[in-house]
């Protein structure tokens, strides 16, 4: 459990140096990507903090990935530019990714839009059995 709060402490100074550079910290949610996104459903946990700063962990599912990112549901509210800690519950693989989009699926589900800092192409592979 430490590993992940170390992971949270990580994205909070790593929010402090997106903040204080001096050109936008994201562009306007368009469904404009580099590659299109598998339609996959897989099983993530999303570990980050609320708008408000408080911590959060959310079993959750990415609706649709690609090399650079995904498509994922939250229940949690969060805002374009924050980081938030990715874990593939069928690898175990953790990866930091950034929120590029914020839209509303319903009123208990967002749809957030993420990239990864770098391309990940095997991070949505599934355990072979």
């Amino acid at each position: 459990m430490s590993r992940i709060w170390d992971s949270l402490k990580q994205i909070e100074l790593t929010d402090v140096v997106w903040a204080s550079r001096a050109q936008p910290r994201a562009r306007p949610f368009s469904d404009r990507r580099c590659c299109e996104r598998a339609p996959d459903r897989l099983s993530i946990f999303v570990y980050g903090h609320t708008i408000v700063g408080e911590p959060f962990y959310e079993a959750s599912e990415a609706l649709g990935t690609n090399s650079q990112g995904a498509l994922i549901k939250l229940q949690h509210l969060v805002t374009t530019g924050q980081n938030l800690l990715l874990t593939n519950t069928s690898t175990e693989e953790e990866e930091q990714c950034r929120v590029v989009g914020v839209r509303s699926v319903s009123e208990e589900k967002i749809a957030v839009a993420v990239a990864f800092h770098a391309a990940r192409p095997h991070f949505w592979n599934q355990r072979r059995e």
